[in-house]
């Protein structure tokens, strides 16, 4: 990565693929052409559970939703992270991992600057 993403990118690379390990996920559809997966954030900073919560501690959960166009072997996620930032998104970053189980992120989730 080091050669890849200029120091900053860097960063804000490695708070998302930290925010990715705080999240979790579930497949809404597995079919032939597409696999669509649910993704949200389910701790709390302090790494309580989302059951016994404090209202004031809590943490925006917003539901993302990751779509992989099995043709083309891409994902996407609804949060649009990553067209805009041009880093992947914690969302995808969670589905590469735990549910690709990916150990190294592919070339095309890094864009040339």
């Amino acid at each position: 990565m080091v050669d890849v993403y200029t120091r900053a990118i860097f960063e804000k690379f490695q708070v998302e693929l930290w925010e990715s390990m705080k999240c979790g996920g579930i497949v809404k559809v597995d079919d032939e052409r597409q696999t669509i997966y649910e993704v949200q954030r389910h701790l709390l900073d302090d790494g309580r559970s989302r059951q016994k919560q404090n209202t004031e501690k809590e943490l925006p959960d917003r539901l993302r939703v990751i779509v992989e166009d099995k043709k083309s072997d891409i994902v996407s996620c609804s949060c649009k992270n990553f067209e805009w930032e041009g880093i992947p998104c914690r969302h995808m970053l969670h589905y590469l991992i735990f549910r690709k189980q990916y150990t190294k992120l592919p070339s095309k989730y890094i864009l040339n600057r």
